[in-house]
């Protein structure tokens, strides 16, 4: 059984729901051009657009950016569980995956520290669409 998470929504951070998701799209539309040279740095694009897209979503149905930022941080894990209990997204397949290998370096700042041997090109172009379902584009 899923507990809610009560969030304000009072929605007064709406207007900034459309500058994460054009975000979002901005640090995913680089990743498949530097993934063969520079995996490390992908994977941190990658997650850098989940979580726009993510707190895009949330913004947009009320939740504050404050509220994001204190609950929230830079856990993909836990942002992916709130949108979807929010009712905003039923996640694409394998996003829950994808956010589960990211947060424990992303969430605590230890990117440096990802192991970039942990994808293949074709999951760069997966991960990438992933994050493109959740932002509403062409994947």
């Amino acid at each position: 059984m899923s507990r809610v998470i009560r969030r304000p929504m009072d929605g007064a951070d709406r207007y900034l729901a459309p500058v994460f998701r054009d975000n979002a799209a901005t640090f995913v539309s680089g990743v498949e051009e530097i993934a063969q040279a520079h995996p490390q740095e992908a994977a941190h694009m990658t997650a850098i657009a989940m979580e726009l897209a993510l707190k895009s979503r949330l913004l947009a149905s009320g939740v504050s950016d404050d509220w994001n930022r204190r609950h929230l941080r830079h856990d993909l894990t836990k942002a992916l569980r709130c949108a979807r209990q929010a009712g905003l997204i039923e996640p694409p397949a394998g996003m829950a995956a994808v956010a589960a290998l990211f947060t424990p370096y992303y969430a605590n700042h230890e990117f440096g520290r990802f192991p970039s041997s942990l994808f293949t090109a074709a999951d760069w172009r997966h991960a990438a669409g992933l994050v493109r379902a959740v932002i509403g584009g062409p994947s």
